[in-house]
């Protein structure tokens, strides 16, 4: 009997392990994985750094066409007027406002109003010019001659950027 009693309390004793062990139907007790949305903060940028003032900037109404390359290398195209290129140098001075310096050009105060817009003061002479983000400093080429970089089409104001979502 002694052993009778003694299976019979093992046997139920197993049944009762492998009934905790199965899986339940109950949705209460099943974890399932969660999405979590996480999202970091967005600030504006305010710093201006050398590498927004690079680039193709036009001014259609001057007829004007400035090239500011990644390898430090300069051309300015005007209507009736030399082209210049060479080397230029860029010093940051605070406030969005930037030196730039071309033994030919000479000196020029540039200053970002925005992104893609930039007012040019050289001497007695301010120009307002337009970022054409259609042209990289670091792989685009800069024109050969005035001719080909004033010409109407390359002046047409650039589209607008475009927010990416």
């Amino acid at each position: 009997m002694k052993n009778l009693r003694g299976m019979l309390g093992l046997t139920l004793l197993l049944t009762l392990g492998l009934a905790g062990c199965q899986a339940t139907t109950s949705k209460s007790f099943r974890s399932e994985p969660k999405a979590v949305q996480t999202t970091t903060k967005v600030t504006a940028v305010n710093k201006v750094q050398t590498n927004d003032y690079l680039g193709r900037w036009v001014s259609p109404s001057d007829q004007v066409a400035l090239y500011l390359t990644s390898k430090k290398q300069l051309a300015f195209f005007q209507a009736n007027h030399p082209t210049i290129k060479g080397g230029f140098t860029l010093k940051l001075a605070g406030n969005n406002q930037a030196n730039l310096t071309q033994l030919k050009f000479g000196s020029a105060n540039l200053n970002l109003t925005t992104a893609t817009s930039m007012i040019l003061k050289r001497g007695n002479t301010t120009i307002q010019l337009t970022k054409d983000s259609g042209w990289s400093p670091q792989h685009n080429v800069i024109p050969t001659d005035a001719k080909t970089a004033l010409q109407t089409t390359a002046l047409a104001a650039p589209a607008a950027l475009k927010p990416e979502y």
